[in-house]
């Protein structure tokens, strides 16, 4: 994953999807029915699918009690995600999101275009039959058809369905350095900070739109 400097790489959100009728602890308030939760987190700057986690049951399972159960211990020091509103119990210190009093107005812009590439990454994940409609099969196979639809949409956006750049930046510097020139070598240059990017991470945990 690219990494310019911002203190959030990654855009974070949950999104849900129906199954049979499995008990109070799949059924979901908001839907009415049983839903299978996920996380799916992406590259803020490409679009990139770089996590998912789950499935989780969505009655017991909020938004936020899965970023903690899962991304939150992978973050590294003073590295945060772009969230929606459900995650700000972990404000400001694990997530930004637009209306945290510890967020730049001038961000909330990008902040929005980032919402928009979550939302078209969700709408394309459900493209899929088996995703968009009620899932009726083994509930212990849903894990891997999840996993295998966002492998597909991420090379889907690989081959040509890149997203409009979100041009990203957070102004957030944690350790401001006076020094214009902090490489004491000026023939070597620093070179671009990258981590690796992977699709389908399965966190063996159990995260909408």
């Amino acid at each position: 994953m690219i990494d310019k400097g911002n203190d959030c790489l990654m855009m974070v959100d949950g999104t849900n999807y129906a199954i049979a009728e499995h008990g109070r602890s799949f059924y979901s308030h908001k839907f009415k029915r049983s839903v299978l939760r996920y996380e799916i987190e992406l590259s803020i700057l490409t679009g990139d699918v770089c996590w998912v986690s789950g499935p989780y049951e969505a009655g017991t399972w909020p938004d936020i009690k899965i970023f903690r159960d899962s991304l939150m211990s992978h973050l590294e020091k003073e590295e945060r995600v772009e969230t929606d509103d459900g995650y700000i119990g972990e404000h400001p210190k694990w997530i930004k999101y637009p209306k945290g009093f510890a967020n730049l107005e001038e961000t909330e812009c990008v902040q929005q275009r980032c919402r928009s590439c979550q939302e078209t990454v969700k709408r394309q994940l459900k493209q899929f039959g088996v995703l968009k409609q009620r899932y009726r099969h083994d509930i212990n196979m849903h894990a891997e058809v999840f996993r295998a639809c966002a492998v597909l949409t991420q090379l889907a956006i690989n081959d040509c369905d890149k997203f409009f750049p979100c041009g990203y930046d957070d102004h957030y510097n944690p350790n401001p350095n006076p020094n214009p020139n902090p490489n004491p070598n000026p023939n070597h240059s620093r070179g671009e900070k990258r981590r690796g990017s992977f699709s389908g991470e399965d966190n063996d945990g159990k995260s909408d739109d």
